[in-house]
C-alpha cells in the first residue's frame, strides 16, 4: 500500500501514514491482509482505534479493566500494565501474552514494547509492533473471511457490506462504538482502493511471478516471496514442515540449508537463483 493509501482510508496526517507505512505494509504481508477489501477494512478500523495513527497507548489509566479476568487480568495492577496498546488497542494479560508469543516478544515484562504514548513517542521498535500486533489481533479473530464479503463497488452503509462492516467492529471493539467514523474512514478511502479491486490473495502461484524480480531471500526477509518459498520447501518434503508465515527465520534457515545440502548446492541458507530452480520456481 502507499503511503497515501494509509493516510486516506485510516484518515492519518501523511507524518503519521509515512512512520507507520512500512510497519503497516509488512504486517498486512505477514498476515495475509492482502485484498483491496481487507486493506481498506483494516485501515479504516485501526484509524478509529488509534485515532488516525496517532495513539499507540490508550488515554485512559487503565484501571477500569483492573481484575478483569475476562482479559486474563490476575494479578494485582494488570488493569493499568496491560492497558490498551498498538494500533488496535490490544487489553489486557492474557491479549499481551498470545500476541507477544506470536512474535517473539516477551510483552509480560515489557509491555510498553506495544507502543509508547503516541506516534510521536515511539521507537521505530514500536511503531513495528504497534503495526503487527493490529495485524496478529485482525487475522486471530479471522477477520479477513468477513472482509472477502465487502463489494467495494457497492455503498458500505446498505444491506450486506453494512451487515459485514458491523460485524468487522464487533469482532474488533466488541459492539459497535464509533461505527459511524469507522464508516466514514472507509468512504474517505475508498476511491483509493477500487482501482486494484481484481488484485487477489497472494498464493504460491501468484507470487511465483514476483520471485523474478527478487534476487535473494535470506534470513530477516518478509512477506508473500518468503511465504511462497516456504509452501514450495514443505512440497519438497521438509521436516518439520515450516509454518507458511512469511518470516524467513531461523526455521526456514534451517530447511533452505537442508535442502540446498540435499540438491548438492551452496548450503548457505541464502535462497539466490539456483535453489530458486532447484525449487521448481521459474527464473528469467
Amino acid at each position: 500500500m502507499t503511503i497515501g493509501q494509509i493516510k486516506e482510508a485510516a484518515c492519518a496526517s501523511t507524518t503519521s501514514a509515512a512512520k507507520f507505512a512500512p510497519y503497516i505494509n509488512e504486517a498486512c504481508n505477514k498476515f495475509n491482509i492482502n485484498t483491496p477489501a481487507r486493506q481498506l477494512c483494516f485501515l479504516a478500523q485501526v484509524g478509529h482505534e488509534s485515532g488516525s495513527l496517532f495513539y499507540t497507548e490508550e488515554l485512559a489509566s487503565g484501571a477500569a479493566y483492573e481484575g478483569r479476568k475476562n482479559l486474563g487480568n490476575t494479578q494485582p495492577g494488570d488493569g493499568v500494565r496491560f492497558k490498551g496498546r498498538g494500533l488496535i488497542q490490544i487489553t489486557g494479560r492474557a491479549n499481551y501474552k498470545s500476541v507477544g508469543d506470536a512474535l517473539g516478544i516477551d510483552l509480560i515484562k515489557n509491555p510498553a514494547m506495544l507502543g509508547g504514548k503516541n506516534a510521536n513517542n515511539c521507537t521505530p521498535e514500536q511503531l513495528r509492533n504497534a503495526a503487527l500486533s493490529a495485524a496478529w489481533y485482525w487475522n486471530s479473530r479471522n477477520i479477513n473471511a468477513i472482509a472477502d464479503n465487502i463489494d467495494l463497488s457497492k455503498p458500505i452503509n446498505k444491506g450486506k457490506n453494512l451487515e459485514n462492516f458491523v460485524l468487522i467492529t464487533k469482532k474488533i471493539n466488541g459492539g459497535t462504538n464509533g461505527l459511524n467514523d469507522r464508516i466514514n474512514r472507509y468512504c474517505a478511502g475508498e476511491k483509493f482502493f477500487k482501482a486494484a479491486t481484481n488484485s487477489k490473495p497472494a498464493t504460491t502461484e501468484n507470487t511465483v511471478k514476483n520471485i523474478n524480480t527478487i534476487a535473494v531471500l535470506k534470513k530477516g526477509d518478509s512477506g508473500s516471496a518468503v511465504i511462497a518459498l516456504q509452501k514450495a520447501l514443505n512440497e519438497k518434503g521438509a521436516n518439520p514442515a515450516l509454518l507458511t508465515d512469511g518470516d524467513f527465520g531461523n526455521g526456514t534457515v534451517k530447511a533452505v540449508k537442508a535442502f540446498q545440502k540435499k540438491e548438492q548446492l551452496l548450503a548457505d541458507g541464502v535462497v539466490g537463483s539456483s535453489t530458486f530452480k532447484a525449487l521448481g520456481f521459474l527464473v528469467l
